[in-house]
């Protein structure tokens, strides 16, 4: 096994000391979760090294701030949690056309599978473009795993998250 060992093989020295302790080896949900969250900031910490990586976690770590402000709202609208940000498409569509930077840092975080695009989504009769982060950035932000769930933005809220001034 090499030196970075998986979340499974945690869980099961983990399960392997409680039983050494005369404890039950079952660890709840809580643990669980805990422990994915651990393995995920260490992969995101030590192995995303890609092109233009720091601005990608930059930007994710952005998205979020906001969907975790958004989903500890008393009486949150979102249910379980946010995972993504929604830009009203045909402004997304324009910033992508005039901003090259920012077309630069998404095509960079859709190839490495930081985030997902989701185009098209029918909202509040809107169509929205949503930037959904992925499995790795949500366990690492301790978000929410139900899809579905995203922050509306504005266009130049991108640049603005970038730390940029829109063109």
């Amino acid at each position: 096994m090499s030196g970075s060992s998986s979340s499974a093989s945690r869980s099961w020295r983990e399960a392997e000391v409680r039983l050494i302790r005369r404890r039950s080896a079952e660890l709840d949900g809580g643990r669980q979760h805990e422990l994915l969250r651990a393995r995920a900031s260490e992969a995101v910490r030590q192995h995303w090294r890609f092109p233009r990586s720091d601005e990608v976690l930059k930007l994710s770590a952005a998205i979020a701030a906001l969907c975790l402000k958004k989903s500890l709202e008393p009486n949150a609208s979102l249910g379980p949690g946010a995972n993504a940000l929604g830009v009203p498409q045909a402004d997304f569509d324009r910033l992508l056309e005039r901003d090259e930077s920012l077309r630069r840092v998404l095509h960079a975080a859709l190839a490495y599978n930081a985030l997902s695009l989701v185009r098209d989504h029918e909202c509040k009769k809107k169509t929205w473009t949503l930037l959904q982060l992925n499995g790795m950035l949500i366990l690492h932000h301790g978000l929410s795993l139900r899809w579905g769930g995203f922050v509306e933005a504005r266009a130049s809220d991108l640049t603005d998250l970038l730390g940029g001034e829109q063109p």
